[in-house]
């Protein structure tokens, strides 16, 4: 509001499509749909690639149409070479890649590229995403390199006791899926549900 009050276009598109982002992390999927609403179409590229991220690891998730965004956000990242940018479009197109049931080398070749940067940068989240998605069989090492951060690096029911203390339910649910056991597995469902 203070940006659209004194015509800061730009910074408020910014910031609404990072508003969307932080909602969409929370699980708080309608409101992150009507926020990227919000953003401009001329939207500088920086905000285009978070609102495009966003708007296609929702469509994703959903199974809704439009997840291709993700490709043309990844265009838009690739000319900046920053991590930021990067990070979140790599991983949201591994993440589409394996929900559309493609094999673990199609998903891993998606963030290589960028896992390197996260690592000689010492990010710890960008380390932890993007290794979940190269797999601990991975000749990078995945997310259980050091450096991840937390939730990445522990058992199922802890990582997601973990997301569900961040209050990301999302993450939490997808970390009981990753258990063996029965009874985590019909959680992950619940909450996927």
């Amino acid at each position: 509001d203070w940006c659209a009050a004194r015509d800061l276009d730009t910074g408020r598109d910014y910031a609404t499509a990072w508003l969307a982002r932080c909602l969409f992390e929370r699980g708080e999927w309608p409101r992150a749909a009507s926020t990227l609403a919000e953003v401009s179409r001329d939207a500088s590229a920086p905000t285009r690639i978070v609102e495009l991220t966003v708007g296609g690891r929702l469509r994703g998730r959903r199974g809704a149409p439009g997840a291709s965004a993700l490709d043309e956000a990844w265009g838009l990242a690739q000319r900046t070479g920053d991590l930021q940018r990067l990070w979140p479009v790599a991983a949201g197109r591994a993440e589409l890649a394996w929900l559309s049931g493609r094999p673990a080398a199609e998903v891993a070749a998606l963030v290589r590229s960028v896992y390197p940067l996260a690592v000689r940068l010492g990010h710890p989240w960008a380390i932890g995403e993007l290794g979940q998605w190269l797999g601990d069989s991975d000749a990078d090492g995945g997310g259980t390199a050091p450096g991840a951060a937390g939730p990445y690096l522990l058992p199922p029911i802890e990582a997601a006791r973990a997301w569900d203390a961040f209050g990301c339910p999302y993450e939490a649910a997808a970390a009981l899926a990753a258990s063996p056991a029965a009874e985590p597995l019909a959680e992950a469902l619940r909450r996927f549900e």
